[in-house]
């Protein structure tokens, strides 16, 4: 009898419990970043996981190189996604369809050390040894069209502005609160370097401001309008904005840029 007793309640568990626990399991999307700085991830985890939360799923954010991330989001057995990208990932990564809500800004500027000129185009870099980060399609197929006297590919912005102030290039192409963050941390971080990123400044005005989307797999196709409703009633309800300020808002403060909010 007692046998029997506990056979039926390892039945119970079985049956009966187990497919209640696997029903509850919230699906986890892994979306790639090529922003790697802690401030800008921490940012895109937050707006992630508030946005996909409504949707009864969590989210890992998951920084890796910029070509590289988008090769793996576009795979049939990658990352669920790419966040935060522009529209012009989409003709040679078909396999990844855009979130129509946008979520950010990215300003992009010019940097430099002993250049001084005005931005007032991207013709204005025609004279330059120019510089900007690999996979990074915006700038690149700005830099095809204008030609400057040379064009290198770094692999991370850190290496970026180090080309910089080595004098390895005369300016170079990143994002306005990107760049801000990787000079201040280079400077502090190595003592030789400091005196030359202090000599950094950014050239005006921004080359272009780009609107940027949450990119998902076709394979998860269903899920683009839910996450696009999602993403426009977190802006809507203030979520947006505190957790911009409670981690860019470090660097920039909300009324001083515009990043895609209502």
């Amino acid at each position: 009898m007692k046998y029997r007793n506990k056979l039926a309640s390892l039945l119970f568990v079985i049956f009966f419990l187990v497919p209640v626990t696997v029903g509850n399991a919230r699906e986890t999307i892994v979306l790639n970043t090529y922003w790697v700085e802690p401030v800008l991830v921490d940012f895109i985890q937050s707006l992630m996981s508030e946005a996909f939360n409504n949707l009864d799923m969590d989210v890992r954010v998951r920084p890796m190189p910029a070509e590289r991330a988008l090769k793996d989001s576009n795979s049939d057995h990658g990352a669920d996604g790419e966040t935060l990208r522009t529209e012009y990932i989409s003709n040679k990564y078909p396999n990844l369809l855009k979130v129509p809500e946008q979520i950010f800004n990215l300003n992009l500027v010019a940097y430099s050390i002993d250049k001084d000129f005005q931005t007032n185009n991207w013709e204005s870099l025609r004279p330059y040894h120019v510089a900007y980060i690999k996979g990074m399609k915006a700038i690149e197929n700005k830099l095809l069209f204008v030609k400057p006297k040379s064009v290198q590919q770094i692999e991370n912005a850190r290496l970026l502005f180090i080309h910089l102030v080595k004098k390895r290039t005369d300016v170079v192409v990143w994002g306005l609160i990107e760049g801000l963050i990787v000079v201040d941390k280079l400077g502090r971080e190595n003592n030789a370097l400091s005196r030359e990123t202090g000599k950094i400044r950014v050239l005006k005005p921004p080359l272009k401001t780009i609107p940027l989307y949450l990119y998902l797999n076709k394979r998860h196709k269903g899920l683009i309008s839910k996450i696009d409703h999602s993403l426009k009633e977190i802006k809507t309800n203030g979520s947006y904005r505190k957790i911009y300020e409670i981690t860019i808002g470090q660097i920039t403060p909300w009324q001083e840029i515009d990043q895609g909010r209502p």
